[in-house]
């Protein structure tokens, strides 16, 4: 996958973080990487973040798998799941 990525020039990667984790980020510096669908381990972002864009998306089964998003750093204990996206709201509830 990895050499089809390279050969193919991709240019944007959406995967889940699992799957991100055992593609090298070697070779793919001009990649964006949109990860989304499970939590993104702060390490992912350490070893995928530097010199590239790396967006977190979120959003809950009953939306758009992306209804907010964060740009991703490194070096965060705690990987952000962001704001909403425009145009949309982000309510937490209890009840």
């Amino acid at each position: 996958f990895h050499a089809l990525l390279i050969a193919e020039h991709v240019t944007v990667l959406n995967q889940t973080p699992s799957a991100a984790a055992v593609v090298p980020p070697q070779g793919l510096e001009s990649v964006t990487l949109m990860v989304a669908g499970e939590a993104c381990p702060a390490e992912l972002v350490d070893r995928w973040a530097p010199g590239r864009v790396m967006i977190n998306a979120y959003g809950p089964t009953e939306t758009w798998y992306a209804s907010m998003s964060a740009p991703l750093l490194t070096g965060a204990a705690i990987t952000p799941i962001g704001v909403p996206v425009p145009g949309a709201a982000l309510f937490v509830l209890d009840q």
